[in-house]
């Protein structure tokens, strides 16, 4: 993987970067419904994020407020 030092001209040599890097998200949920299997998001996670994290890119989730003030 990248160290943590190296520095990317923009999003894109960045991204470029991390899909050489990045691993595959592993199909270990089953889905009796259809009788298969798939990668659920915590692995999705496991395969992206160090990667992302090696080439300077933050994962974040903002929050926001719904029509009655809660956190959406």
């Amino acid at each position: 993987m990248t160290d943590n030092k190296t520095k990317h001209q923009n999003i894109a040599s960045a991204l470029a970067a991390v899909q050489s890097e990045m691993g595959k998200a592993l199909k270990q949920s089953s889905n009796p419904h259809f009788k298969s299997k798939y990668a659920d998001l915590a692995s999705v996670v496991d395969a992206c994020l160090p990667a992302l994290n090696a080439n300077g890119i933050a994962v974040v989730q903002p929050m926001t407020e719904n029509e009655f003030g809660r956190a959406v």
